[in-house]
């Protein structure tokens, strides 16, 4: 247009406004930074509305019964049951405790046997306090171990002879311990007994637990809310 004077800038200008720009960006982006985020939660698909544990949650043993590689992966046990499900075992040590500790403040070792006596009581109260382990409350797991129970009540019992073989003798022992000691209960389509058996450090093969392991699994899982846990319910007629 005519009259209009048209002011090239200069690169130095040029550069100075390409900064400041810059640094404006720079201030938005800091502010917006320290906003408070808004986290969505959502629930885990593994845990369904008013259920909010899995079955890997459910502890029978202690981490001292359990075997663990360096990673804190389970990768066994290093008992059959834990301490809370033999009670009796529980007041034999107590016993055996008042019993030594009677013995040695009655005198009845002699002067050169006391020193050994107390060696002796100390480590059976040591073993009372490992013992000493109150039952876990499972009181929140009933339907989910009744359950878990059941699945593997069935399957066991289609795999022991029944009550009328036994009284006849016509039991098959090889066939027993073969079931005992091989992966032989299958649980594949039992998830929740899957998971509770990998979390308490029982080894799963091909789907399968050894017959030993399955019965064990129920017994805890019956003792655990109170039911029984004899195996000879179990058996057909």
């Amino acid at each position: 247009m005519e009259g209009t004077e048209v002011t090239q800038k200069t690169p130095a200008e040029i550069r100075k406004e390409t900064a400041r720009a810059n640094r404006v960006a720079a201030m938005a982006r800091a502010r917006a930074a320290r906003k408070p985020k808004v986290i969505e939660v959502t629930e885990s698909p593994a845990l369904s509305k008013g259920d909010r544990y899995s079955e890997g949650d459910i502890k029978f043993f202690s981490e001292t019964d359990l075997r663990m590689d360096s990673n804190g992966n389970i990768t066994g046990r290093n008992c059959d049951y834990p301490r809370w499900y033999f009670p009796k075992m529980i007041q034999d040590a107590k016993e055996e405790i008042r019993s030594k500790k009677f013995s040695i403040d009655s005198g009845k070792y002699p002067q050169g046997r006391i020193a050994e006596a107390k060696d002796s009581l100390r480590e059976a109260e040591k073993r009372l306090a490992q013992m000493e382990e109150k039952q876990p409350d499972f009181s929140r797991y009933t339907d989910t171990l009744a359950e878990i129970a059941d699945g593997l009540g069935k399957r066991l019992s289609d795999t022991m002879s029944t009550i009328s073989q036994q009284k006849k003798g016509l039991g098959d022992p090889h066939r027993d311990v073969l079931i005992d000691t091989t992966p032989s209960i299958d649980i594949s389509s039992l998830p929740k007994a899957a998971r509770l058996a990998e979390a308490n450090g029982f080894r799963i093969t091909k789907g399968k637990l050894t017959g030993s392991d399955a019965l064990r699994l129920w017994q805890l899982s019956r003792t655990a809310i109170g039911e029984s846990g004899n195996s000879e319910w179990l058996r057909k007629d």
